[in-house]
């Protein structure tokens, strides 16, 4: 199921947050810049995957953001590899990329039994240059017949 709500991404209590990365280790704007700050061991994870692994495009990296006092995982964070660029004015964003990538975060999230998932409005149309018609259709074809499972999209107002 999708559901649309007004709030800012990272104050929803979700078990995993989703956005989309390119194959390069940079995580300069948006949503994969504030992930890079907030959470710098996600950053150092991710770079080190792009410097070390080839056919990322399509697939999606799962980790934990943090773990709190008690040792329980309480945030996990899917890089979406559905951009192989990272610079240029020309659209970035490889739909067909996306749409497996968001495959993948709908399978391990099943598979991990998270029930809820936070993706950013505009995901991969702001520097990435995509189109919302198509990304958000792409969302909804993914998750929208999952009645045991929440994809928020979240739009920062």
């Amino acid at each position: 199921m999708v559901k649309y709500v007004n709030c800012d991404i990272f104050y929803m209590n979700v078990d995993i947050i989703g956005h989309q990365v390119n194959l390069h280790g940079i995580m300069g704007g948006g949503i994969a810049r504030e992930i890079k700050e907030r959470f710098p061991d996600v950053y150092e994870e991710y770079r080190e995957i792009c410097l070390s692994e080839n056919g990322l495009l399509g697939k999606m990296h799962l980790t934990y953001a943090y773990v709190d006092e008690g040792g329980e995982s309480e945030l996990m964070i899917a890089n979406l590899f559905g951009q192989d660029e990272s610079v240029g004015q020309r659209v970035l964003t490889n739909y067909s990329a996306l749409a497996s990538s968001l495959k993948f975060l709908h399978e391990w999230a099943n598979m991990l039994d998270k029930k809820t998932i936070a993706l950013p409005y505009g995901l991969g149309c702001g520097i990435a240059g995509g189109d919302w018609n198509i990304v958000s259709k792409l969302i909804e074809d993914e998750f929208g017949a999952d009645e045991g499972l929440v994809c928020y999209v979240c739009r920062l107002v």
